[in-house]
């Protein structure tokens, strides 16, 4: 349909406030597509409610709460008076053994004991030592799900006993030395000669010494739980047809915008917009159920003044420097976005105060601030995240004719990852505290010249989601296209070289490859640590109208980590009103 002025009455209905002078226009996109997808069980492939992908993360590792120093005494494999109890052998009981629970108290329910101990008890009757055993129990504890006792109709407790067996042989299939404790302790146990050497012939002082066996010894227990995770937990692949496959995907919305004049060249704007579920692909498992109120979610909305010295705003925005390279990929909104296959991060923040500056000869600036209210990047609240700009956004763009040019620059801030700086002090060593994660990136694009369009993105950055050492990265995509009548063909490829802590989709590697006493050993026997990851995707697309598009495209992702590919074909529609 058209663009049409609502009516006073539709604007009040919208709850937009309004005068006889102002103008509101209602809008939106409706955007669908149906997709086959090929995911590999450790892909970063997201889609909410049904999570593709490694997970990592210390509160997963160390029971509830994010804090490893205050979880470390209660759940270490090495030490039975802190964490879980010897495993008995040959049948027997133990004094210590627990009635409803293990890991001290209040971890697992007395069902996860049970697999803990049928693990224990397996591993050891095939030989594997008690350390061993430790690791095969305390991962049949974590497979168990008591979030579900029952099972076709199968009486309760043949459920739970079903739970606990596959939960025992899963627990004992990752169990192995492979990863496991005894390898550790032999690695520290080597560390410690080494110190000792090194004390003995002067190398080191009495002071260094004590620190550094300190630090092994707070270490160790985190290493020994991440070891029976295996540092992350594997994520589902997944092989088959769905619709709107991907978090990055079509973005689908529907909004009011208008303005009033004010006077003198002066005049309010305003903007409500809200992101749409199409389909049941964003929100959860249930095909039926219309996605309840979860299926509305607010994008770009604010308040603000214009007039010829530029435009201010407050609310919700995407940052400047997200906006910079909009217009420069040519896969926006599908399946093979540049969000979605090379890891280009893009904001919108919640609480933006923005200038947006006129075009001067083809030059324009933009700037935001984030005023964050003790609200962080990680969730969690930071009394200390008090500052008028706890992150900030500046961009510079230019554009005349099929010419287009941008550069941006990006903070957040330290303080919105301090919650981190316990673990990040125990793994990567003392007074290695989380730093602002900042980015700057380059676009240059020549955009419909004669029906061609080429454009190339660069983006370095540094300090991933805060990690203090190895965890920078840079990304690059170019991308072509040339439109005939109706028709565009298009192409891209992408790369993305990452240190082995990066951490672009906030899976957690930046947790598993610390740089401190055991960190070498991590990284380079156990845990999952990035390299880099290349993309690419050729698309189609057919224009009915300017506001009606058909297209179709296939992408696919290849990443150094094991297991780690995924690959999808798109077909889909979008319409714009």
């Amino acid at each position: 349909m058209n663009k049409k002025l609502l009516t006073l009455a539709v604007a009040a209905a919208m709850a937009v406030p309004a005068i006889a002078s102002a103008e509101a226009i209602l809008y939106g996109k409706v955007n669908v597509s149906l997709d086959y997808i090929d995911v590999d069980q450790n892909a970063t492939f997201f889609r909410p409610g049904r999570q593709v992908g490694p997970l990592y993360s210390l509160s997963t590792a160390l029971g509830s709460g994010a804090d490893a120093t205050g979880a470390l005494g209660t759940s270490s494999l090495l030490y039975p008076d802190a964490g879980l109890p010897p495993v008995p052998r040959d049948g027997g009981t133990y004094a210590g053994d627990p009635v409803v629970g293990s890991i001290a108290s209040g971890y697992l329910s007395a069902d996860q004991t049970s697999a803990y101990y049928s693990a224990a008890q397996a591993a050891l009757g095939q030989g594997k030592t008690e350390a061993e055993a430790q690791l095969a129990g305390v991962a049949a504890a974590r497979y168990y799900d008591p979030s579900n006792p029952f099972a076709d109709g199968t009486p309760e407790r043949k459920a739970q006993l079903a739970n606990i067996l596959a939960a025992t042989e899963m627990g004992f299939a990752d169990g192995g030395a492979d990863f496991g404790l005894e390898s550790i302790v032999n690695y520290q146990d080597s560390q410690m000669e080494a110190l000792g050497q090194n004390l003995s012939v002067g190398l080191i002082t009495p002071e260094e010494y004590n620190n550094r066996v300190a630090d092994l010894e707070a270490l160790l227990p985190l290493a020994a739980r991440t070891a029976a995770l295996r540092g992350y937990r594997a994520g589902t692949a997944f092989k088959g047809w769905g619709m709107d496959q991907s978090w990055f995907g079509p973005a689908s919305r529907v909004g009011v915008k208008g303005s009033e004049d004010l006077g003198n060249g002066l005049k309010a704007v305003y903007q409500i917009e809200l992101g749409v579920d199409m389909t049941n692909a964003y929100r959860d498992n249930n095909i039926v159920n219309g996605n309840r109120a979860d299926g509305f979610a607010f994008r770009n909305t604010f308040v603000g003044l214009a007039g010829d010295w530029g435009t201010f705003l407050l609310g919700r925005h995407d940052t400047p420097l997200k906006i910079s390279t909009g217009k420069l990929d040519l896969f926006s909104d599908t399946l093979a976005d540049y969000n979605n296959t090379v890891g280009f991060q893009d904001l919108r923040a919640d609480s933006v105060v923005a200038y947006v500056s006129p075009s001067w000869s083809g030059f324009q600036f933009m700037a935001a601030i984030v005023p964050q209210g003790g609200a962080t990047a990680l969730g969690v609240f930071n009394e200390d995240e008090d500052s008028i700009a706890g992150a900030y956004s500046l961009a510079a763009i230019y554009k005349n004719g099929p010419f287009y040019g941008s550069v941006a620059y990006e903070s957040l801030e330290a303080e919105n990852f301090a919650a981190d700086d316990a673990n990040y002090e125990l793994l990567y060593g003392a007074g290695m505290t989380a730093e602002s994660d900042n980015k700057w990136r380059v676009g240059l694009g020549l955009l419909d010249w004669n029906g061609f369009s080429l454009t190339a993105l660069y983006e370095d950055r540094e300090h991933i989601y805060g990690a203090p050492e190895d965890a920078d990265g840079n990304f690059f995509q170019v991308q072509a296209g040339y439109a005939f009548g109706n028709n565009m063909i298009k192409a891209m490829w992408g790369r993305a070289d990452l240190n082995r802590c990066a951490d672009p989709n906030n899976v957690g590697f930046r947790y598993t490859c610390p740089s401190s006493a055991l960190g070498e050993y991590f990284a380079e026997n156990i845990l999952v640590q990035n390299s880099e990851k290349s993309s690419w995707a050729v698309g189609y697309d057919y224009n009915f109208s300017k506001r009606t598009t058909a297209f179709a495209l296939y992408t696919q992702v290849t990443d150094n980590i094991e297991d780690a590919d995924w690959s999808g074909f798109s077909i889909g529609m979008m319409h714009s009103f």
